[in-house]
């Protein structure tokens, strides 16, 4: 399970200071320009508009509450970084530099525990290699530039805290402060952010790869009963409090699995994982945003999902090859597998096709196996003392392209305009910048440019409820019922439940005379129990209204 000795390692990689001077540095350098940044994105509507995380009186209260606050979708659970928000703005006014700040620590301590489990697992030289380029990787940008992302940084680093403590735990045996940091470590990845409750399922798959403990079954069973017992106990206190505090154990649907069949999700998935490998492993190009038609959907086999099934494949195969030459590779391939799996889409529908922010954990797995087998190789190749400057000097010029990337790709989520024009730049065939940018015209009161920009979404992809609600609430403020009709009744194709289409559709209903249609759409909305009070006063207006009209006719 140990990396073993390291007679031949260079004099400084022998002193884990340097080490870990080195990974802390390259993480910052990578990633400190993001200090400038401002609010962006999600960070208005959780973070700046969200009275509940401006103050710390009753701070408790924030882990009976929904992430999402109303009213938006009252949807996902993550109370410590609601916390860690209230505290910020507490210390600094609402000023964003400190919540930056604040990612950018969390991203160093997260690159330090990656390079601590690695030296565990590897080599002093490769820890040191996954370490840096761990920390460089550009595909980090977004949950770091991003102050959202400060959940999927403490869910992976819950993760690999438990993970790193499980595992000394069952090398060194059991103590009091080795249990209370897995399970410390799994509380902290389970409130951070849903992903983290499948720490259980890292920990079960160490054991079955990195733990060669030949004691009897029965003797593992006992020594591990209070481990598993207050796991038990932390995360089913998670359970009780989730479900206090929001109503549904999932996210809304992206608007693409809203028109799709979970069989058509998969396929379309597939080709999906090919995205995941090159960003995982060559991510040159980073996209703000991923959506159709830029992600192609498929509707059953294509030859255009090969590359997916390639990746797939040889992940698996690599996975198979390494469980007994290289068990932590094949531990490294699982994790990433693991924590790919909540996001995959496989199962269940969640709110993003693809996000960058979802590879930060999958992306330790992968390195950890790379570095295994550069491990195993280097072992039994011998290399000669020129190949191993100019492996260190490979992993050296790797680790700077990376930084250097990432330090420019973190100015993109400087505010909302230059996000929103890189994003509709980088893919201009994805429909959700242009909706974005519609949202935000509207905000504003560009009105025609927001047409431009939701027109230009509904005709990439006319099958988003969001875009197609709000172009039809565009055109029903400006008394244009004709071209509003057809996209609010093709929203509710979409989404049925779609409050605020169906209100817009029933306005535009009794603005237009059609008060028999409009008493039935407002008495649809009644018993599908959306706003019931709203529609059933919208329907007694259709009557009335119809009532004055007939009155007043010749």
């Amino acid at each position: 399970m140990t990396a073993g000795p390291a007679a031949r390692a260079p004099w400084w990689l022998a002193r884990r200071g340097i080490a870990a001077t080195l990974v802390v540095a390259v993480a910052v350098l990578a990633m400190a320009p993001a200090i400038a940044n401002g609010f962006t994105y999600d960070d208005r509507v959780i973070i700046q508009d969200n009275a509940r995380v401006h103050q710390l009186a009753g701070w408790w209260r924030l882990f009976g509450q929904s992430y999402w606050p109303p009213p938006a979708l009252e949807a996902l659970y993550r109370p410590l970084p609601m916390l860690a928000y209230a505290v910020q703005w507490t210390l600094g006014g609402g000023a964003p530099w400190l919540f930056h700040a604040g990612n950018l620590a969390a991203y160093a301590l997260l690159c330090l525990a990656v390079w601590r489990l690695a030296t565990e697992l590897l080599p002093p030289g490769a820890a040191l290699a996954v370490g840096v380029l761990f920390a460089a990787h550009p595909v980090h940008v977004e949950p770091v530039a991003n102050i959202v992302g400060l959940a999927e940084l403490g869910m992976a680093f819950g993760t690999v805290v438990a993970l790193g403590a499980y595992l000394a735990w069952r090398e060194r045996g059991p103590s009091p402060g080795r249990t209370l940091a897995v399970v410390a470590g799994a509380a902290l990845a389970a409130f951070s952010k849903e992903q983290g409750v499948l720490v259980p399922l890292v920990l079960l798959l160490a054991e079955l790869t990195l733990v060669t403990d030949r004691r009897p079954w029965w003797g593992l069973v006992r020594h591990g009963l209070p481990l598993a017992a207050a796991l038990v106990v932390v995360l089913g206190a998670y359970a009780v409090l989730r479900s206090r505090a929001v109503a549904t154990w999932d996210d809304a649907p992206a608007g693409l699995w809203m028109v799709l069949s979970p069989a058509d999700r998969r396929w379309t998935m597939l080709g999906v994982a090919a995205e995941w490998g090159r960003l995982l492993l060559w991510p040159a190009r980073l996209a703000v945003e991923y959506s159709p038609p830029h992600v192609v959907v498929h509707r059953g086999w294509s030859p255009e999902l090969l590359p997916g099934v390639v990746v797939l494949a040889a992940g698996a195969a690599l996975g198979a090859l390494s469980w007994r030459r290289v068990p932590v590779a094949a531990f490294g391939l699982g994790l990433a597998a693991v924590a790919l799996l909540p996001a995959s889409n496989v199962f269940v529908p969640t709110g993003v096709i693809l996000a960058e922010r979802t590879l930060l954990l999958p992306s330790v797995g992968v390195l950890l196996a790379i570095g295994a087998w550069g491990a195993a190789l280097w072992r039994e190749q011998a290399p000669e003392p020129v190949v191993r400057r100019l492996a260190a000097w490979g992993v050296a010029l790797l680790a700077a392209a990376g930084a250097t990337r990432a330090a420019l790709r973190t100015t993109t989520w400087r505010d909302d305009a230059t996000l929103l024009a890189t994003a509709t730049a980088e893919t201009p065939r994805s429909y959700r910048p242009w909706y974005l940018l519609g949202q935000r015209h509207v905000r504003e009161g560009r009105v025609a440019e927001a047409e431009v920009a939701l027109r230009r979404a509904v005709t990439l992809f006319p099958d988003d409820y969001g875009a197609l609600a709000l172009l039809g609430d565009l055109y029903r403020r400006q008394d244009r019922c004709g071209s509003a009709v057809p996209l609010l009744e093709r929203a509710l194709l979409v989404y049925p439940d779609g409050a605020d289409a169906r209100v817009n559709l029933v306005a535009c209903a009794i603005g237009l005379g059609r008060f028999e249609a409009a008493r039935r759409l407002a008495a649809d909305g009644e018993r599908r129990g959306i706003e019931p009070a709203a529609f059933r006063a919208l329907r007694r207006l259709a009557d009335s209204i119809e009532v004055r009209a007939r009155r007043g006719a010749p």
